[in-house]
């Protein structure tokens, strides 16, 4: 009886050791809402603006992960669903759990961020399992609590 309590214990440790999701650090500079931008570049002026899509990638402290965007009328919807496991101080690994857009489930994708010095952008490189790799550009959204002087979202310019 002993015996079988001992291999029963070991055995429910490795289970739940298998399905637990390492959380990322507190201070992780992953965590956040990022909004999807682009850059327009005008060639004859040298320049370079961003551009704001109504894409946004919410990366949750407990490892949740969701891919939000708004639709033409304001709905919002999320086609993207899973965990994010930080892996050094500027990658973490996108565990997607479910995906809309192209009905891939179960795909791991590798993502790199620079982020600028103030930490409010970010250029993410992906790659993923299914072979599909990008370059994108992030900025933080930084909300403000309701019932404060600042009731507004802000996004980082």
């Amino acid at each position: 009886m002993k015996r079988k309590s001992i291999l029963l214990s070991v055995l429910l440790m490795s289970v739940v050791s298998v399905f637990a999701q390492k959380a990322p650090k507190a201070d992780s500079p992953f965590i956040g809402i990022w909004q999807y931008c682009g850059a327009r570049i005008n060639l004859e002026a040298s320049t370079q603006e961003v551009t704001y899509a109504s894409v946004f990638k919410i990366l949750q402290p407990d490892g949740k992960l969701y891919n939000m965007q708004f639709g033409p009328k304001g709905q919002a919807f999320f086609f993207v669903e899973g965990t994010w496991e930080q892996t050094s101080d500027n990658t973490y690994t996108e565990h997607v759990k479910t995906h809309l857009g192209t009905g891939i489930p179960n795909t791991k994708c590798y993502m790199t961020w620079k982020f600028s010095e103030d930490g409010k952008k970010a250029i993410a490189t992906y790659k993923s399992t299914d072979g599909g790799s990008s370059t994108e550009i992030y900025c933080k959204v930084e909300a403000v609590r309701p019932g404060t002087n600042q009731d507004n979202i802000k996004i980082s310019k």
